[in-house]
C-alpha cells in the first residue's frame, strides 16, 4: 500500500460521518484485507478499556479514540457540549 502508514477501520458506532458496518464485523474484514502490509487502527465507539480489548480481539493494532477525549479538564470544548455528551444514550447519536 505504497505511501499509507496505517488504516482505520471505523465502524458504525462512530459519531457523526460514518458507515452502518459494526466495528465487530468491520474491524476483522479490514485486518483480513491489509493487515499484513500495514497496521490496522480502529475507531468508532471505543471509550475504555473494554473497547480497546474488543478491539485488539478484533485483530487491530491500536484503537483511534476521539469524542471520549472532549470530556477531559484540558479539552477547550464548551461545557454544554460535554455535557451532552456525559449525558447523553446511544439512540441521541446522529448519522450523516
Amino acid at each position: 500500500l505504497g505511501g499509507v502508514v496505517f488504516v482505520i477501520a471505523q465502524g458504525s458506532e462512530g459519531g457523526g460521518h460514518t458507515g452502518v458496518v459494526a466495528s465487530s464485523v468491520l474491524i476483522p474484514q479490514v485486518v483480513d484485507a491489509v493487515g499484513d502490509r500495514v497496521p490496522v487502527v480502529a475507531a468508532g465507539g471505543i471509550f475504555d478499556g473494554r473497547g480497546l480489548a474488543a478491539a485488539l480481539c478484533y485483530g487491530a493494532d491500536g484503537v483511534w479514540v476521539g469524542t471520549r477525549f472532549l470530556l477531559t479538564p484540558e479539552a477547550n470544548a464548551h461545557q454544554t457540549h460535554k455535557d451532552r455528551l456525559l449525558h447523553g444514550r446511544a439512540e441521541d447519536t446522529v448519522v450523516s
